[in-house]
Formats: C-alpha cells, structure tokens, sequence
C-alpha cells in the first residue's frame, strides 16, 4: 500500500511541478498557445500566485517524509487483518 501511495504522490507532484513551473515562467500568450486555457480569464498575478501555490503542494507532497518531520501524515494506515 505505501509503495502505491508513494507513485500517487510523485505522480501528483510531478503533475504540480511541470504545471506551476510553466505558468511562472510562460508568459500569457506562451500559455494560451500549449492550451493552458484557463489563464485567459484570469489576471496575471492571480497565474503566477497559482504556480506558485502548484509548487509549495509538489514540495508539500513530499516534505514530511523526505525530512521524517510528520510521518505519521503520510501512509495510510493498513487494515489490521493484512498485518
């Protein structure tokens, strides 16, 4: 179950780094383009905050056990008839 749990999150923050890091760096048009549409109706500092956030939850994905800080947080607990 963690091994799952574990592709979920890379997967995930995978996900969360390669979409934050192309809406702070791209600009408006650039995103529009690669069909990133849902930036058109938004300002553009309110894209940029977004990518920023995109990139905290990518570190915050893996922060607690890369660091041991919290791992309580990160598996789910198994059943106890699998133990």
């Amino acid at each position: 179950m963690n091994s799952a749990l574990w592709a979920a999150q890379l997967t995930l923050a995978a996900v969360f780094t390669l979409s934050g890091a192309a809406k702070l760096t791209m600009s408006r048009q650039r995103l529009l383009d690669t069909g990133q549409t849902g930036v058109a109706m938004f300002p553009i500092p309110v894209v940029r905050f977004t990518a920023a956030m995109e990139l905290l939850a990518a570190v915050g994905l893996l922060a607690s056990t890369l660091t041991g800080i919290g791992q309580i947080l990160t598996p789910w607990p198994e059943p106890e008839c699998a133990r």
